[in-house]
């Protein structure tokens, strides 16, 4: 952050995403400006939050109300046309997967997908452990763009690889918890229901 030139600006107020340092934060104060960390959101739940939050900051109550009930319809559309039999899903970005306690998971399981991470014990952003992969066998393998797709064993003999059942989604949509993380919700709900089964012998 270059802080002479946000103070140079002279805002009415500054919105501080989580990754910018307290001490960022308390030079700005120090300066006279009113400064508000914004934490990361880790449901969907804290997204209708923070854009309530945001329309009390900025006298726009009404249009903060409006895109929460907008936000809000499309979720129970997606939830409504979540499949029943809910397909596998591995969630891949860098080598790294999403579990429980985050947003990203709660849009994998509410667009229908079983999230194998947070099925296996995984708790908030971890490296995803291949034993995972082999033991739980991803029918839908999901990145965000930018991510190369995982390769070698155990993934190339996954449900997900044999049957070619990998999405990509905007990146800047899935890994910010705003409104609009409603898009690739929408697209992970179209793929999922659309799930091949790998058949096998009997």
């Amino acid at each position: 952050v270059n802080r002479e030139q946000v103070v140079g600006l002279e805002p009415d107020l500054v919105l501080a995403p989580n990754i910018v340092p307290n001490e960022t934060v308390s030079q700005l104060r120090d300066a006279g400006l009113t400064v508000y960390k914004v934490g990361f959101g880790n449901s969907l739940d804290s997204i209708t939050t923070k854009v309530s939050l945001f329309g009390r900051f900025t006298g726009a109550c009404d249009r903060a109300a409006t895109v929460n009930g907008e936000f809000n319809a499309s979720l129970e559309e997606i939830r409504a046309n979540a499949p029943e039999d809910r397909p596998r899903v591995a969630y891949f970005f860098f080598n790294f997967t999403t579990g429980s306690g985050t947003f990203i998971h709660e849009a994998v399981t509410t667009a229908g997908g079983d999230n194998i991470a947070a099925n296996a014990g995984v708790e908030g952003y971890k490296p995803l452990n291949e034993e995972i992969v082999a033991d739980r066998n991803p029918q839908w393998v999901v990145r965000p763009a930018g991510s190369p797709l995982p390769s070698g064993e155990p993934w190339d003999g996954t449900d997900a690889y044999v049957l070619g059942q990998t999405l990509t989604v905007d990146n800047n949509l899935i890994s910010q918890p705003g409104p609009r993380v409603v898009q690739p919700m929408q697209n992970m709900s179209e793929a999922f229901q659309s799930t091949e089964q790998v058949a096998t012998d009997t």
